[in-house]
């Protein structure tokens, strides 16, 4: 998985989740998320999938699942917030599967190059 998602340690600041996907008791798959640091929009932080068990529906699946409990946060929180993502843009795969999911490409990140903004509306 990638570095971003290995290097995560319990326990996550209270502002930040992790879903975790499992196939046959295994860890196959991790999704980071959370809130910005000023509370007001929700952040899909970083998504991986383990290399055996791609192409097989699993980052798809643990992304929509994200997706329902960003609602529910969202909703709970009574805010009207959509839920944001930087990609690197060299990152195919992860723009197909945002695209498919229902994010929509925003702006190129003015501090690194190589991301690019994305949004969903959650609705």
């Amino acid at each position: 998985m990638q570095s971003h998602i290995r290097a995560l340690r319990p326990t996550l600041p209270s502002s930040e989740n992790a879903l975790l996907g499992f196939v046959d008791g295994d860890l196959a798959s991790v999704v980071h998320f959370g809130w910005t640091d000023d509370g007001t929009q929700l952040l899909v932080l970083a998504i991986a999938t383990e290399h055996e068990h791609r192409r097989a529906g699993l980052g798809r699946a643990t992304l929509a699942r994200t997706l329902d409990v960003l609602r529910s946060v969202r909703d709970e929180a009574a805010i009207g917030c959509g839920a944001f993502a930087r990609i690197d843009r060299r990152n195919t795969p992860s723009a197909r599967l945002f695209t498919a999911a229902g994010f929509v490409r925003l702006e190129p990140d003015r501090e690194d190059t190589d991301l690019d903004y994305w949004v969903h509306d959650l609705l």
